[in-house]
């Protein structure tokens, strides 16, 4: 009598294995195995065309599959694509993108069973935007969305053309809190001293808030009064003439007769004609003044003496 033998086929964790009692030399065939996220690669021991003469167990042989998972950074960077072998959770890059934060993967992440996807999602950042008028009006600012049109206000200050913005504003919101200062070039103004009848007057471009010093004017017998209207100490937003102002100097004269007559003392304007007066003295001939008279009202020396000279008479007895 042919014996029978039991022929086990263990599935490994796998499904379709079984156990049967089985003639001895009668074809063996063994069953199909399936296991989830495995690939089949055999029997251990290898199966016999015929039922062997003794109980056997064979083993199924599976190597866990590998699937392809790939992140997209969706317009960012830090992407990638590996393998990842199956029931094993796929370990996520870092991931960034330029004014946005990072808000996960679509879908959200399994363990590996096949094939897949993760789409990176991302928020729009706000960032503080400050345009700084630095020392003009109109300034502005606030919280703006990155990548939105971003256009600078209009500023304007007093005795400056705008020359722009430091830095240089973009056409839209940048991915960082920043502030634009607004830069200026003076204007330069036409700033005239009138020394009005004197000398020392000047006339010039000058710019706008800079040290405004006026010159040192004169004029020949009158005194400086100041400038009409008064300086400021900077340079105006404006053309200006400064007009100097004059007062009439004047100077107390003494014509002293010396022992004679027709001296005076009298308060003439400086620069003012002399008219000396007609001098006489008994005995004696007027021969001029000490110190020598001047034609005009001088300052300083203000007396002035008669000079005689002593009569000769011819006398006959």
């Amino acid at each position: 009598q042919i014996s029978s033998y039991t022929m086990t086929f263990n599935a490994n964790g796998g499904s379709g294995g079984t156990s049967n009692s089985k003639t001895y030399g009668t074809q063996l065939t063994a069953p199909v195995v399936t296991r989830e996220g495995y690939t089949f690669t055999g029997w251990d021991p290898v199966v016999p065309a015929t039922v062997p003469g003794y109980n056997e167990t064979y083993v199924a042989q599976w190597t866990q599959n590998s699937y392809s998972i790939s992140f997209d950074a969706n317009g960012g960077t830090g992407g990638t694509t590996t393998s990842v072998l199956y029931g094993v959770l796929p370990s996520a890059p870092a991931v960034s993108k330029t004014g946005y934060s990072f808000a996960g993967w679509s879908p959200a992440i399994v363990a590996a069973t096949g094939p897949a996807t993760y789409t990176a999602q991302w928020n729009l950042n706000n960032y503080n935007i400050f345009f700084d008028a630095n020392g003009g009006t109109g300034s502005t600012g606030g919280t703006m969305t990155f990548g939105t049109p971003l256009s600078a206000p209009s500023v304007s200050r007093t005795g400056y053309t705008f020359a722009g913005w430091s830095p240089a504003v973009p056409a839209t919101v940048p991915a960082d809190n920043i502030t634009y200062s607004a830069q200026w070039t003076p204007i330069s103004y036409n700033i005239t001293f009138d020394a009005a009848g004197g000398t020392g007057g000047t006339s010039g471009q000058m710019a706008y808030d800079s040290e405004l010093t006026p010159p040192a004017v004169a004029r020949v017998g009158y005194a400086f009064m100041g400038w009409n209207p008064e300086v400021p100490v900077s340079v105006p937003a404006a053309d200006t003439t400064y007009t100097a102002q004059w007062a009439i100097s004047t100077n107390n004269l003494t014509l002293f007769g010396n022992g004679g007559t027709g001296g005076s003392s009298v308060t003439l304007a400086l620069g003012a004609p002399i008219i000396p007066p007609t001098m006489s003295r008994p005995g004696y001939v007027f021969s001029g003044w000490y110190p020598a008279l001047p034609s005009t009202v001088v300052g300083g020396i203000n007396t002035y003496n008669a000079q005689w000279f002593v009569n000769s008479y011819s006398v006959t007895f």
